[in-house]
This record gives C-alpha cells, structure tokens and sequence, in this order.
C-alpha cells in the first residue's frame, strides 16, 4: 500500500520554494563519482525532455501542459 501526507509549503519555514532551489544547486555543485556527469533531481530529466520535444512541435495535451506550467510557477 501507500500513504501520502501532505503539509503546508509554509508550516516548518517560511521561503520553502528559495531553500528548495539553494539545496538544489549546493547538491549539483557536490563531487561527482566516476563515470557520472551531472546529478539529476527527480523530475529534471522529463523536464527537459519536455522543453526538447516543444522545440520539435511533438504536440503535448493541454492538461499536461497546464500541470507542468503550474509546477514552474
């Protein structure tokens, strides 16, 4: 099974959303092992597939394309 427990943005801290994208670039900044060229967090890889296939005009449904619109607010 699966539980989700959702909370807040704001309840622990306020600028979530800043601290988010801090943590972000000090995590793509850490040292690599070898062979890896570049740390991804979850979700970044679609993202830019997604930019990508918009620059080919691969057609994507509109309620995709509001959600992720939304996501980059």
């Amino acid at each position: 099974g699966h539980l989700f427990i959702t909370f807040k943005a704001n309840l622990f801290g306020s600028n979530f959303n800043q601290r988010i994208k801090d943590n972000i670039k000090l995590i793509k900044r850490l040292p690599k092992i070898k062979g890896v060229k570049k740390i991804s967090y979850p979700g970044e890889n679609k993202f830019y597939r997604y930019k990508k296939n918009i620059k080919k005009n691969i057609i994507i449904n509109n309620n995709i394309k509001q959600d992720i619109s939304k996501l980059l607010k």
